[in-house]
């Protein structure tokens, strides 16, 4: 408050003399109180003291706008107590339902308020998605307070490349107004490939978008899920893997809620994506139910290996049967017991499935050390008759066929493949010791594996249908087979069975 001399105040020759040559305050105007019940609330005004909030004032509907007592417009913010109580609130979930939306098996309707964020076309999708990211962490603080949980999402945050850190060029903003992506400071100064050294080097334009999500939406969504077991290293308990997918598809269909990606190519795909997603827990327990049979230590594939695969029994290298010596809880084994796989162990069941045969006559005939392969008709056990074997009127049948590596599953090295131009193909020393080995046979088109029908017997045929088996196969039986059946196929696992969305329509029908 500024202070004046008298003079200026009041005439001089009525000061008195006392008071001559100091400093007094000026009048103030009268106070206009009025009683609280009679007083209107004018909200909350904010000082416009720059040219660039100039075009905030076409809100102020008043023909003499008030301003401050420098003179600066003041414009409304609608803060007073009425909008306040009628503002939105943001919308915290509770743990319980932190995931449903995520949940096939959940009837669940998004409250409103689980963001209160605005998501225009002329913003650059890759900053909507950023923050619809944080609006679904805010609206699910509950779940994520477990580092068990945020590690699995922030999994998915990595794979999708749904970090602001990650150098690489961005889609702009859709429409008239659409906006260049900027990024971050510390992105522009970084020095890694495809970095920005400044904000104007950015192709904004370009038709390249680093971020997995906008830029192979399916594809990587669809890869991901199909290793999330990989990925969350849930080798033996699949619960990771599925609570990795339901976050996933949690997140999804946040974005497709609150319609985060309008535009309609990127709002189909996640559409779709979101779909896949919300299935996957299912289909991810599947194939571990198909992996268990196909696997089972006494079960006939696996048993056929231990009797006669000779050095081929043991536990394949860098397979799941690896962690079974970390997590089996079972007492140490006899010296006399080879890591608890007895032949004799498994000679009693064998007997029995591939009589008339006996031990000494079944062998291992033809084997390829690796492949994919992909099941694509479940039969059920053969008829019984004079001259079918036991295994084939007692074991159900799994037809496969050969499942190469296609371009689509290539999804993460896409991204160096566009900026760096690297070779796709990988190269002799990333190839692993399965691949190196030389197969003795030519890799039929077709070849039938056989499997209990009581430990599949949770799992229709379209359940099945779609799954890719990864490991070693062998042929076994007799050299000089004098009627049908007499030879059969086994696979033991190398990694885990693919649930069968791990492969699109488009990349099934180009490998076919």
């Amino acid at each position: 408050m500024a202070v004046i001399p008298v003079q200026s105040v009041i005439e001089h020759d009525s000061v008195p003399t006392w008071l001559e040559g100091s400093l007094v305050l000026p009048p103030f105007p009268p106070c206009s109180a009025v009683p609280f019940h009679l007083w209107q609330s004018q909200g909350l005004w904010l000082p416009l003291t720059s040219a660039s909030s100039e075009g905030r004032t076409a809100s102020v509907s008043t023909v003499d706008p008030p301003r401050d007592s420098r003179g600066n417009l003041l414009v409304s913010i609608q803060g007073g107590p009425s909008g306040s109580l009628s503002a939105p609130k943001k919308v915290v979930l509770r743990r319980s339902d932190c995931l449903k939306l995520g949940n096939e098996e959940e009837e669940w309707v998004e409250p409103d308020g689980t963001s209160l964020a605005s998501y225009y076309q002329s913003t650059p999708p890759f900053t909507r998605v950023l923050t619809a990211l944080q609006e679904f962490l805010s609206s699910r603080v509950e779940e994520f307070l477990f580092a068990r949980n945020k590690r699995l999402f922030d999994l998915m945050r990595n794979a999708l490349s749904l970090r602001s850190d990650v150098p690489g060029p961005h889609w702009p903003g859709s429409g008239p107004n659409g906006q260049p992506y900027i990024p971050p400071a510390r992105v522009a100064r970084s020095d890694h490939w495809g970095s920005l050294k400044s904000p104007h080097h950015v192709e904004y334009h370009a038709p390249q978008e680093i971020c997995f999500l906008l830029s192979r939406t399916e594809a990587s969504v669809r890869g991901f899920l199909a290793m999330a077991r990989k990925e969350a290293e849930a080798g033996w308990d699949t619960g990771p893997a599925i609570k990795l997918a339901h976050i996933t598809a949690s997140f999804l269909g946040f974005l497709v809620h609150h319609e985060v990606l309008p535009e309609v190519q990127l709002q189909e795909s996640i559409r779709r994506a979101f779909t896949l997603a919300r299935s996957a827990p299912r289909h991810i327990a599947n194939a571990k139910v198909v992996e268990d049979a196909v696997a089972a230590s006494l079960g006939w594939n696996r048993a056929l290996w231990v009797a006669h695969g000779g050095t081929y029994g043991q536990a394949e290298r860098g397979g799941m049967e690896r962690e079974a010596d970390v997590h089996d809880s079972a007492p140490l084994a006899d010296e006399e017991d080879d890591g608890g796989w007895k032949v004799h162990r498994v000679l009693p069941g064998l007997a029995t499935l591939y009589s008339p045969f006996k031990h000494e006559e079944v062998n291992m005939l033809q084997h390829l050390p690796y492949s994919r392969r992909r099941i694509v008709d479940v039969l059920p056990p053969m008829e019984p008759s004079a001259i079918t074997p036991p295994y084939a009127s007692g074991l159900l049948r799994l037809v496969t066929a050969p499942a190469p590596w296609t371009k689509e599953e290539g999804w993460r090295r896409s991204r160096m493949e566009d900026t760096l131009e690297v070779d796709p193909e990988p190269q002799d020393e990333g190839v692993g010791p399965l691949e190196r080995e030389k197969p003795t046979i030519e890799e039929p088109a077709e070849i039938i594996i056989w499997a209990e029908p009581e430990k599949l017997a949770g799992l229709m045929r379209e359940d099945i249908l779609g799954m890719a088996i990864r490991g070693r196969w062998a042929l076994f039986g007799s050299q000089e087979p004098t009627m049908p059946l007499r030879q059969w196929w086994a696979v033991k696992l190398q990694d885990y069975v693919l649930p069968n969305f791990w492969q699109s329509d488009a990349a099934l029908f180009k490998t076919s």
